[in-house]
């Protein structure tokens, strides 16, 4: 059984934390929990969400539990686009949350593809790929995906001249470098090199836009 909580910022709702202590008092050990968060929220509410998930998941009172978050690019970049991230402490959580709850744990990073993402793209996929040397030793505990950004359309990918496509085809090329073994967790998977090329050929689709 799996029970997502999503926002907004679903730890600025009290409701979230009285969800993870009612737990605590009704165990439900077949339950995956999934939760979107920035990560931008106080010292206090992200110390107590990891202390609660770390007792619950030691105690086998839940089965596993994941988080999603979403970032476009690296670094300054990546906090043009979304104003108000700090990406330093995004990051910064992230290695937080991987190392201080070490069971059934996992991350997954929403990575949408617009046009504002190229030129740091890789800088975060390095960032990924170093995070998944470090935690996924035993399972794969780093996830991404890249969704397509199709509205506005000012902001699409299509609009860029051509040599963006040429941009993101290094990309490609480096992640294939990098390819995981069918044995191994770190790398890149086969669908997530294809699934970027199947964005670079949409983006090509539009270079008359």
């Amino acid at each position: 059984m799996v029970h997502r909580l999503s926002g907004g910022e679903p730890l600025m709702n009290p409701g979230a934390m009285q969800f993870f202590d009612l737990l605590e008092q009704e165990p439900a050990p077949q339950l995956e929990i999934s939760l979107n968060s920035n990560l931008g929220v106080s010292f206090a509410k992200i110390d107590r969400l990891i202390g609660r998930v770390q007792s619950l998941l030691q105690q086998k009172k839940i089965r596993s539990f994941s988080f999603y978050t979403s970032v476009d690019s690296w670094g300054a970049q990546a906090e043009y686009m979304r104003h108000g991230l700090d990406f330093n402490l995004l990051w910064d959580r992230v290695n937080q949350f991987l190392t201080e709850i070490p069971y059934r744990n996992s991350i997954t990073f929403i990575v949408t593809m617009n046009n504002l993402s190229v030129t740091s793209l890789e800088n975060l996929f390095a960032g990924i790929l170093g995070l998944r040397k470090t935690y996924s030793k035993t399972y794969q505990r780093v996830w991404f995906d890249t969704p397509l950004l199709r509205s506005p359309s000012w902001q699409s990918l299509q609009i860029l001249p051509p040599v963006y496509a040429d941009r993101l085809e290094h990309v490609a090329d480096w992640m294939e470098l990098n390819r995981m073994p069918e044995d191994g967790f770190v790398g890149f998977k086969d669908y997530e090199i294809q699934r970027l090329r199947r964005d670079i050929a949409w983006m090509r689709e539009g270079t008359d836009n």
